[in-house]
C-alpha cells in the first residue's frame, strides 16, 4: 500500500534539488559550501548569463517657473512703516504673503 514515489516523474523534488546543485556547482554565496564562494554557476559548464542592460532614465520634466510676486504697492509699505517697521523687513513680509497688508503686518507682529 502506500502513496508511491510521486508517479515517475523524475523522482522528488529532494533529489532534483541534489542534482541542479551538481550539475550547476551550487548557489556559492560567500564561502558557500559547493559552490566555492563563486555564486550560482560557479563550478558549472554554462557561461553566465550577461547582465540585462540598464534601465534608460526617465526624462526630465520642464516646469514652468513659479509668477513672481509684483512689488508691493508703495502705499501698503508706507503704511506698514507707520506701525514702527523697518522697510526691508515690510518688503519681505509683503512678498512672503503675495503683498497682504493685514497677513504681513500679522507676521510681522508674530
Amino acid at each position: 500500500g502506500g502513496g508511491g514515489g510521486g508517479g515517475g516523474g523524475g523522482g522528488n523534488i529532494m533529489e532534483q534539488q541534489r542534482r541542479m546543485m551538481e550539475q550547476y556547482g551550487g548557489f556559492g554565496g560567500v564561502g558557500g559550501a559547493r559552490g566555492g564562494g563563486r555564486g550560482f554557476g560557479g563550478r558549472g559548464t554554462q557561461a553566465a548569463a550577461p547582465a540585462p542592460p540598464a534601465p534608460a532614465p526617465a526624462p526630465q520634466q520642464q516646469f514652468e517657473p513659479l509668477p513672481q510676486t509684483p512689488e508691493p504697492p508703495e502705499e501698503a509699505i508706507e503704511n506698514l512703516m507707520a506701525l514702527g517697521f523697518e522697510r526691508e523687513a515690510v518688503v519681505a513680509a509683503l512678498a512672503g504673503c503675495d503683498n497682504n497688508v493685514e497677513v504681513a503686518a500679522n507676521r510681522l507682529m508674530g
